[in-house]
């Protein structure tokens, strides 16, 4: 199955890392309600967490900072952490360190 595939590769990843640092979405926050009307783009914006929800693999999205958007203001940014199977303690562990 796909998921078995995602995990297949998730686990040669973890056989060199203890856990995965990766992005929550490409840029970021949009405004609410302005991709909507846009399924494909919003789906776009879930590519960098599907394959963890995919796998079945322990993941947790923190805030890492702020980025700045037009018209002068800031808009929260996170960052997500995969974790092997079973490693929910870690995973948390670390979280919390970096919150």
């Amino acid at each position: 199955t796909v998921r078995t595939l995602i995990l297949n590769d998730f686990n040669q990843v973890f056989k060199k890392v203890d856990i995965l640092l990766t992005p929550t979405v490409p840029h970021g926050a949009f405004k609410i309600g302005e991709k909507i009307n846009d399924p494909l783009a919003m789906y776009l914006e879930d590519i960098f967490v599907t394959g963890a929800s995919l796998s079945g693999l322990p993941a947790i999205s923190v805030p890492v900072g702020k980025v700045k958007v037009a018209g002068g203001g800031e808009m929260p940014l996170g960052a997500q952490l995969i974790a092997p199977r079973f490693q929910e303690n870690n995973l948390l562990g670390i979280a919390k360190f970096l919150v």
